[in-house]
């Protein structure tokens, strides 16, 4: 694979997580919100730290990973 297109894998993947972290962290404040008015939040709580477990690094590592293999391909004679 060209290493400008896994490049631009890597960029996407940083974008989508930096997006996720901004939700992760409004549903934070969301959370706190409806504590402060004495609502339930157990729930919710779980709901998120699911969303934060599932947090797009996973993909991230795997186009780190495949960049680093096409620039040592690049390197070999």
């Amino acid at each position: 694979m060209d290493i400008s297109i896994v490049k631009g894998h890597l960029e996407q993947a940083q974008q989508h997580i930096a997006l996720g972290e901004r939700c992760i962290s409004r549903q934070y404040a969301i959370i706190a919100d409806l504590k402060k008015h004495g609502a339930d939040t157990a729930q919710a709580e779980r709901l998120l730290a699911n969303f934060e477990e599932l947090q797009d690094l996973a993909h991230l590592s795997r186009i780190e990973l495949e960049l680093v293999e096409v620039e040592s391909k690049r390197r070999r004679p």
